[in-house]
């Protein structure tokens, strides 16, 4: 992402609240306009194929229904006679692209089918269809407000349009949609634009999602529904502070404030702990204003603030990189053909080798501690990694495989979460009671084949103070003339003495790399 593309988005959420502010309602149209298209550029660069040809055609078919909305006669504005315009620019998008095919973060589609041309019928027809219904509604009961029940009424047409474009064609499909909803607007006296922020609010959550490579939204979990409702509250506040009898600049700024301090605070407490925060809470922080924009939204509102927080979201992943931990991964090696090694993805970068067989080897061996890693994950959705960046130990290989015997020390000393202020935390008597315990250590006298050169360590693991017998898988490689030891388990912390915990997990999954120096 450009230094140019966030200097106008903050521009045009500068431009939203001051515009607000000054009750310039004129330039709601063209404001909104602007918001969408910068939005759209700014995803081009992670669409691949038709994808990102198709977003360049929406926004052109979207300006183009600005200037016919805005200069042509309103014998063309009517009832009906307004989608004219509307209905033959998307037809024409959609004969372009109907063959066309497109991916954006590695899901690919057909860009135009059957469930986006519904999506788009349902954006075309939705106002004035809706108000139809109404004037209906109207004679059997009677009593409520035309005006507000067609906007509870377009919510609920956007909320299927929304699912149809994002079943059909991802993120681009709910872009495509939220143009096509954009485009019907130009044509009519309308304070519904502020419903377009609320899809490019969530087209924009998706996009900071799909840059920082996370799946969604988990709705159970604590952080994102803090940020739900975090988003929530600076919307509804941010509408107090405008509809204040006393409106004052300071006020609006304190309004703007709060909601991106909020927005970095949930950052930062992601650096600290996975599931307290980060990318995904912050995510959810911009769709609680998305849909309490649906409901409550006024003007630029919605999109001013909305647009802080999406550059926020989308500047965040560079400098939230753990760069130790990505160094420490790329040390690792993966190893062609065996599911027992977890990184042994075919599609990675790090370099691969196959296993050998054990009985290769013979004698005694010691571990180059420099040389070798423990790598281990745990939590719900494995977010908590960690390390022991050193490994002393030894390898004595008998008569036979299953006389052989295997020990290792693991120094707390040498454990890192990449994460200084949670590695002091773990030192504590709550966890590994560093001062009494200062070692874990492993011992196997057995070892038994499992076929394909792979093998199982049968041991007792000390930690705490307690013992219990663990299996370990073990392979032997060998990489530019150097023999390695892999392989994986896991462990349950709390048959150890730890307090259990759902919420830092209890299992604790492992993944270790051993350099064998021959004594």
């Amino acid at each position: 992402m450009s230094f140019l593309s966030i200097a106008t988005m903050i521009l045009m959420s500068v431009a939203g609240g001051v515009l607000h502010y000054k009750n310039q309602q004129r330039f709601k149209a063209f404001v909104h306009l602007l918001f969408f298209c910068l939005i759209g550029l700014m995803s081009s660069p992670y669409l691949e194929g038709s994808a990102s040809n198709i977003a360049f055609g929406v926004i052109g078919v979207t300006a183009l229904n600005f200037l016919l909305g805005t200069f042509l006669p309103d014998r063309f504005k009517r009832p009906f006679v307004r989608l004219i315009f509307p209905f033959i620019t998307v037809v024409g998008l959609f004969v372009y692209f109907k063959e066309a095919t497109g991916s954006i973060f590695g899901l690919e589609y057909l860009v135009v089918n059957k469930f986006l041309i519904a999506g788009a019928a349902f954006m075309l027809l939705t106002l004035d269809v809706g108000a139809l219904k109404l004037k209906a509604i109207d004679k059997i009961i009677g009593g409520f407000s035309e005006k507000r029940m067609l906007k509870a009424f377009t919510v609920f047409m956007l909320a299927i349009g929304a699912f149809l474009g994002i079943f059909s064609s991802s993120l681009i499909g709910l872009y495509v949609l939220g143009g096509i909803y954009l485009s019907t607007l130009f044509y009519r006296k309308s304070d519904l634009f502020y419903l377009s922020a609320t899809f490019i609010g969530i087209f924009g959550c998706g996009l900071i999602f799909g840059i920082a490579r996370i799946d969604g939204l988990d709705l159970l979990e604590g952080d994102t529904l803090m940020g739900l409702f975090f988003g929530a509250f600076a919307l509804y506040f941010l509408q107090l502070v405008s509809k204040a009898r006393k409106k004052t600049l300071m006020a609006h700024l304190i309004a703007y404030i709060v909601p991106v301090a909020m927005g970095i605070f949930l950052l930062v407490l992601g650096t600290q702990y996975e599931r307290m925060g980060g990318i995904d809470a912050l995510g959810a922080m911009i769709m609680g204003i998305a849909l309490i924009n649906s409901v409550i939204g006024r003007g630029y509102l919605g999109m001013s603030l909305m647009g802080w927080l999406l550059v926020l979201g989308m500047v965040a992943p560079k400098f939230l990189v753990n760069e130790e931990a990505e160094a420490f991964e790329q040390q690792m090696i993966s190893v062609i053909n065996s599911n027992s090694i977890s990184n042994g993805d075919e599609t990675s970068d790090t370099p691969k080798v196959e296993a050998m067989e054990l009985t290769s080897l013979g004698g005694n061996y010691s571990f180059v501690p420099d040389s070798s890693r423990v790598s281990f994950v745990l939590g719900p959705k494995k977010e908590t990694k960690g390390a022991f960046i050193k490994v002393n130990g030894k390898l004595s290989v008998g008569e036979t495989i299953e006389k052989s015997i295997i020990q290792v020390n693991l120094k707390l000393e040498d454990l890192t979460t990449f994460n200084r202020f949670r590695d002091e935390s773990l030192m504590s008597d709550e966890y590994f009671s560093a001062d009494k315990f200062p070692v874990m250590t492993y011992t196997a006298d057995s070892i038994e084949f499992d076929g394909k050169n792979e093998y199982t360590l049968k041991g007792e693991f000390k930690m705490l103070g307690v013992e219990k017998p663990i299996d370990v898988t073990l392979q032997l490689v060998e990489k530019n003339g150097s023999k390695y030891l892999f392989g994986n388990g896991m462990i349950d912390r709390r048959e150890f003495g730890m307090t259990p915990s759902a919420t830092e997990g209890n299992v604790v999954e492992f993944t270790y790399q051993v350099l064998l120096n021959q004594k």
